[in-house]
């Protein structure tokens, strides 16, 4: 269960300068406190949250990786 927060220009220029956001920037996963960003390592996080991305095995997480990155595209 998560909480989709959409931000108008304005909200996001406030939020961004009272340093709210990792690195000034969106999309941010906040999860047990902590921000993540960067939209495709959100995916992985969750992924490997969930036990969909593998951890000990760098060919299938290279696998992974790759559909992320052509999906992206």
């Amino acid at each position: 269960e998560y909480t989709d927060e959409v931000l108008t220009g304005e909200e996001f220029g406030k939020k961004k300068a009272a340093g709210e956001f990792i690195n000034g920037q969106v999309p941010v996963w906040t999860q047990n406190g902590r921000q993540f960003n960067e939209s495709k390592a959100i995916l992985r996080l969750i992924g490997a949250s969930h036990g969909f991305y593998p951890n000990h095995d760098v060919f299938a997480a290279a696998e992974c990786d790759a559909i992320v990155d052509w999906a992206n595209d």
